[in-house]
């Protein structure tokens, strides 16, 4: 190493500077030492602030403990049955929650960095009357949507049953990623998880989308 400094640089000048760069690092680092502190500042403060997701149709909290444990704090939660909300004020004491999605929009949730929603799938499932996105109860996904659009998260996350993909020929699953597309979706994923996978004796399956909404830059 010592020699390297003294041979002649080959290639371009910046492939020259490259070399300069590297071995006149303590020079460098004295020059851009504020610039340098301020980028490790910032990156500082983004690890340390937690991202923000709030949960609907949120049942028991089975989304909002996974994305706990995953280090991000739940902003609020919306769900109508009274015994699931009991069992969310048991575990979340101090997160707001709501009761009907219907009435839920930007005038009274607070914005967050991801929603979830695992809609409601009883006209979707196979054991059902197989009404799909038009349903009385599976139709709330339209609400869920419409909540995305006005919040903008940067990401949604959707979750149902299996025979969401092939309610209405296909069709309703189609509806899905338009619907998510149109909210502002420039990335959108699927795939189908088994609980079995996880350790639970039990199969289980489930389809999940995620949707990258807003700049398609990292």
């Amino acid at each position: 190493w010592p020699n390297v400094r003294q041979r002649p640089h080959t290639g371009t000048k910046r492939a020259g500077w490259h070399y300069e760069a590297f071995f006149d690092a303590p020079r460098l680092l004295g020059r851009y030492r504020g610039q340098i502190r301020a980028f490790w500042q910032r990156g500082r403060r983004c690890v340390m602030s937690a991202l923000t997701f709030g949960s609907l149709f949120a049942g028991i909290g089975g989304f909002d403990l996974g994305f706990e444990r995953a280090g991000m704090r739940c902003a609020w939660q919306v769900e109508i049955d009274p015994a699931a909300r009991q069992v969310l004020a048991r575990h979340y004491p101090d997160v707001p929650r709501f009761a009907y999605v219907r009435h839920c929009g930007a005038h009274n949730l607070e914005p967050v960095d991801v929603i979830t929603f695992g809609s409601p799938c009883q006209d979707m499932s196979v054991a059902g009357k197989r009404a799909g996105l038009d349903g009385e109860r599976s139709g709330l996904f339209h609400e869920a949507v419409r909540i995305v659009r006005e919040l903008r998260p940067s990401i949604a996350v959707w979750e149902n049953v299996v025979g969401a993909l092939s309610s209405s020929r296909g069709r309703d699953f189609g509806a899905v990623l338009d619907a998510l597309a149109e909210s502002g979706a420039l990335a959108i994923g699927w795939r189908i998880l088994d609980a079995r996978w996880f350790g639970v004796p039990q199969r289980r399956r489930r389809v999940f989308v995620v949707g990258h909404l807003g700049d398609w830059r990292p």
